[in-house]
């Protein structure tokens, strides 16, 4: 019963066919009911009719209670399957994210890094990175950009994370970082928010710009240089 209705539903009838031959037993001994042989026929049939009554709704009772447990039972296996699913679609997604992630950090000349978006802490980079900042991957994964020294403070790192606002990405963000060997190199860094897996990351492409800026400054002098000589000629041919 028990298999059938639940331990629940089959305590219960326990009880109840407990009391009722104990309340049997004491109306016997007390007088309050004596049992009688039937002797007509149609007493016989109601009895039995009573009796079986009494079964059909006992077995309509248990056939329900076993009915809602087969229905709870196909249930949680719906959502059993329903979860698992999920996950296997989130596996397949991560699965394809990381390879896309891998095939573009394999396949970009530029230096790239994928990094935690809160901590910074580097989770991916490509050989052109560990050329251009003079890191090895080793060196670099699960370390932050304040660790590695590349921005003086984590309030300088939080000017750039500022700069995503509501957006989700940075597009030539301008940054000088010092290098291990001790020099000074301006990257424009171009960056994107993504989720990779349960992670909220943020890849960044860095390009060196500091021979462009070095040439730009030396322009803008030799300009001012030019103005400069063009005013005092200007000036000599006045005096004259």
């Amino acid at each position: 019963a028990g298999w059938l209705v639940g331990m629940r539903q089959a305590v219960w009838v326990g009880l109840a066919s407990a009391a009722w031959y104990v309340a049997l037993a004491l109306s016997t001994q007390f007088g309050w009911w004596t049992p009688t042989n039937i002797t007509s026929h149609w007493n016989l049939l109601i009895a039995q009719l009573g009796v079986l009554g009494g079964a059909f709704m006992a077995f309509r009772l248990v056939l329900k209670a076993y009915q809602q447990h087969v229905d709870k039972v196909q249930t949680l296996n719906r959502t059993l399957e329903e979860k698992l699913q999920a996950l296997s679609d989130q596996d397949d997604a991560l699965r394809m994210s990381e390879r896309r992630v891998m095939q573009i950090l394999k396949a970009s000349p530029l230096p790239i890094i994928v990094a935690e978006f809160e901590t910074g802490v580097g989770l991916e980079i490509n050989p052109a990175w560990e050329q251009a900042f003079q890191r090895l991957r080793a060196d670099v994964i699960g370390k932050t950009p304040v660790q590695l020294g590349f921005w003086r403070d984590q309030a300088h790192r939080e000017q750039f994370k500022q700069e995503f606002g509501t957006q989700r990405r940075v597009s030539g963000y301008e940054v000088t970082f010092t290098l291990p060997d001790g020099a000074e190199r301006t990257f424009l860094l171009s960056s994107e928010r993504f989720m990779y897996g349960e992670l909220d990351c943020v890849m960044t492409i860095s390009m060196d710009v500091t021979e462009r800026k070095l040439l730009e400054q030396q322009l803008k002098d030799l300009n001012a240089t030019l103005e400069q000589r063009v005013l005092e000629i200007g000036r000599a041919s006045c005096r004259e």
